[in-house]
């Protein structure tokens, strides 16, 4: 097997993994939040404070230190990213996993409407196009069919709104900074971010607590870790099809693993338009 050949594998699998981590995440922020109310604010100290604590001894052992350049688009990303976070975190809090995961992957739908004003060269109105497609599918996993739709998914799909913004300024900032000091100034703004922002709702958790805050915050950490190493290996619809895998994995998954309601028609039938759109927006950008 040639050594490129091996990559793409490795790429693939490790994207596809950064998808189950990402859903995992999120399972274990559930399970936490069973055993006594645990503000998202504190979930992001953790998840943030870890993470510049693993991107700090990864660039130490590298032999690497953070050359930082375009100040502002790194910190947009980074203040974009907490944001999206932490409508993530609530989505979690007040709605299902599954829920929360799909429509926190509303994302890709949103890039070409910021394209439009911010990335003119990448203007695609057939992208607009599959974007307004995809706004059905997110109507159907809100579930109307009883006259009224849950406002507290609103938060899942906040999310999936500031995600947008982050990936559009990480877009940017990629442009002059290597992959490395992207993440350590996410991590370092988030948790100073989370310091000021949510103080005043940092405890000391239980034994219990603490695990699942642990492995919430790490199995986070380990997921983007590895959707940066496998989208260096595969293309574009790949990377959009494995990564938009996290959909399909949070409404199967959901009723074994948390307990909750499965998804109805409605839902599968959103969940799928969005993770269908995702994947053909994945292509559009391939093919340019």
């Amino acid at each position: 097997m040639s050594a490129k050949k091996s990559q793409h594998i490795y790429g693939v699998v490790a994207v596809l993994l950064s998808a189950f981590m990402f859903y995992f995440s999120t399972v274990f922020v559930k399970f936490a939040q069973s055993t006594g109310e645990i503000s998202p604010g504190f979930f992001l100290f953790a998840r943030f404070i870890l993470g510049l604590v693993m991107i700090s001894v990864f660039m130490f052992v590298q032999r690497k230190r953070p050359t930082p350049r375009n100040y502002f688009a790194l910190t947009c990303r980074a203040l974009a990213n907490v944001i999206a976070f932490h409508f993530f975190l609530k989505a979690v809090q007040e709605t299902t996993v599954a829920h929360a995961n799909i429509l926190n992957m509303t994302y890709p739908i949103f890039m070409p409407f910021l394209s439009f004003f911010f990335l003119p060269k990448q203007r695609d109105y057939y992208s607009y196009l599959l974007s307004f497609v995809a706004f059905i599918g997110i109507v159907l996993v809100l579930d109307p069919s009883a006259g009224i739709i849950d406002s507290s998914h609103l938060w899942g799909l906040g999310s999936g709104f500031m995600a947008s913004f982050a990936m559009l300024f990480l877009t940017i900032a990629r442009r002059d900074n290597d992959t490395e000091t992207v993440l350590f100034v996410m991590f370092l703004v988030g948790a100073i971010s989370s310091v000021i922002l949510f103080y005043d709702q940092f405890f000391m958790p239980t034994v219990v607590q603490g695990q699942f805050i642990f492995w919430a915050s790490l199995t986070g950490i380990l997921g983007q870790f590895a959707v940066t190493y496998g989208y260096r290996f595969v293309t574009a619809v790949e990377g959009g099809v494995l990564g938009s895998s996290r959909i399909l994995i949070a409404a199967m998954l959901g009723p074994f693993i948390t307990g909750e309601s499965a998804l109805g028609l409605l839902g599968w039938c959103g969940a799928l338009v969005i993770f269908t759109v995702n994947v053909l927006i994945s292509r559009r950008k391939e093919v340019e």
